[in-house]
C-alpha cells in the first residue's frame, strides 16, 4: 500500500492536493518532533558522511541539507563539539583547549561550515553522522521508502539507502494526513457560491429579467378621430384637410333633421374608429403584460430551484466539513498517542552527545 493510500484512509479523497509537498514537509516535521522528544533515537535516523581527504574550509551543512549532526569522529575517537568561538584556540598548541590526534575536536562555524580539529586527510580518516532533511532525501509513494540520496564527497561515494525506520514512518502519515485535511478546511471558502446570478460552477447561471413594457401609442390617429367628432358636433371650418363642413348644431338650427341624423352618424363612426385604435392598442399592451408575466414565473421558479440546489450545496459542506474537523482531531490524537507510545527508549554513550 502505497503512503498516499495510507493518507487517504484518514483524510479521504486527496485528488487535487498536494501530497508530494505534504509528504515532504512530514518528513522534515517528523525529524523535528524525534529530536525533542527523543534525540537519543536519533541514530537511527544517520547518515555517516566518511571523510577520506582533507576537510579544510569545512563540511557545509545548509548548502549539503543536513538537519542534524549526530557525531563526529576522526580515526576512530570521538570529536568533541567546540563553539565557534573557540575555534582559534583548538589550531593553538599553547591553548589548553588544543585539539590534538588522541583529543580531536570539531566545530560548526557562523556560516554552518563544520571542520575537524586536528584536520582529516587520506591517512587520517574522519566520520560525520548526520541527518539529511527532506532536500536530499527521496521519497517514494509506492514503495513506501524515504532514501538519503547518492552524493560522492571528500573522496567517498555513497549510494542511496534508507536511513529512516519504518516505525516512524506511521507518523509522517499522520502528519501528512492532517496537513492535507488542514488544506480541505482552506479549500472550503472557496467551494461556497458566492452569488446565485454570477456563480457558474455549482450551476447554471441565472439570466436577468427584463420587465420593461415598450409601445407606441397611434396619437396622431387617435387624435384625428375624435377632432372629427367634435368638429362635426360643435364646429365649423375644414376637418383634417376634408374641406368645410357643418356640424350638427348648425343642422338643428336649420332644422334639418334628416341632416343631423347622418352628421351624428357621422360623429358615432369617427367615436368608433378612436375606440378601434384604443382597443387593438390595449391589446397590444395586454399581449406584452402577459408575456412579461410568463417570463417572471419562470424566473421565479428557476430562482427557487437555483435556492433549493444552494441549500443542498451548504448542507453537504457543512457535513464534510464536520467530517474534516472530526478528522483533524483523530489525526492529532494518534499522533500524540504515537509520541508517547515512542518518545522513549533509546542508546548512546552520552545524552548530548554530538548534538548541536
Amino acid at each position: 500500500m502505497a503512503f498516499t493510500d495510507k493518507i487517504a484512509s484518514y483524510a479521504g479523497v486527496i485528488t487535487g492536493l498536494d501530497a508530494v509537498n505534504a509528504l515532504r514537509v512530514a518528513v522534515d516535521h517528523t525529524l523535528g518532533v524525534v529530536k525533542k522528544v527523543n534525540p537519543l533515537i536519533l541514530s537511527q535516523f544517520a547518515n555517516a558522511v566518511r571523510v577520506e581527504l582533507t576537510l579544510g574550509t569545512g563540511y557545509n551543512l545548509r548548502d549539503k541539507n543536513v538537519f542534524d549532526v549526530i557525531k563526529v569522529e576522526r580515526q576512530s575517537r570521538v570529536a568533541q563539539p567546540v563553539s565557534p568561538e573557540t575555534i582559534y584556540q583548538v589550531q593553538d598548541e599553547n591553548s589548553i583547549y588544543y585539539a590534538q590526534e588522541y583529543s580531536p575536536a570539531y566545530s560548526i562555524d557562523f556560516e554552518s561550515n563544520l571542520r575537524i580539529f586536528p584536520d582529516t586527510s587520506a591517512t587520517k580518516k574522519g566520520v560525520i553522522y548526520v541527518i539529511f532533511d527532506s532536500n536530499s532525501k527521496t521519497i517514494d509513494d509506492d514503495t513506501e521508502t524515504i532514501k538519503d540520496n547518492a552524493y560522492n564527497i571528500y573522496g567517498v561515494s555513497f549510494v542511496t539507502a534508507e536511513r529512516f525506520p519504518d516505525i516512524w514512518k506511521d507518523y509522517v502519515i499522520l502528519h501528512a494526513s492532517e496537513l492535507l485535511l488542514l488544506e480541505k478546511m482552506v479549500d472550503f471558502s472557496k467551494k461556497l457560491p458566492t452569488d446565485l446570478d454570477a456563480d457558474t460552477t455549482l450551476f447554471d447561471q441565472i439570466a436577468d429579467v427584463d420587465l420593461e413594457i415598450t409601445y407606441t401609442f397611434p396619437s396622431a390617429d387617435y387624435q384625428d378621430a375624435l377632432d372629427k367628432a367634435k368638429s362635426l358636433l360643435d364646429s365649423t371650418g375644414s376637418i383634417g384637410g376634408d374641406g368645410t363642413v357643418t356640424s350638427v348644431q348648425e343642422w338643428l338650427e336649420d332644422e334639418d333633421e334628416d341632416m343631423v341624423r347622418s352628421t351624428i352618424e357621422a360623429i358615432q363612426s369617427e367615436l368608433g374608429r378612436a375606440g378601434a385604435i384604443l382597443g387593438e392598442f390595449n391589446s397590444e399592451i395586454n399581449a406584452k403584460v402577459t408575456q412579461k408575466s410568463q417570463v417572471l414565473q419562470e424566473f421565479q421558479a428557476n430562482l427557487q430551484k437555483k435556492m433549493g440546489l444552494y441549500d443542498k450545496i451548504i448542507q453537504k459542506l457543512s457535513t464534510d466539513y464536520q467530517w474534516v474537523a472530526s478528522q483533524i482531531q483523530l489525526v492529532q490524537a494518534k499522533k500524540q498517542e504515537f509520541i508517547q507510545a515512542q518518545g522513549g527508549g533509546g542508546m548512546s554513550d552520552t545524552p548530548e552527545e554530538g548534538q548541536i
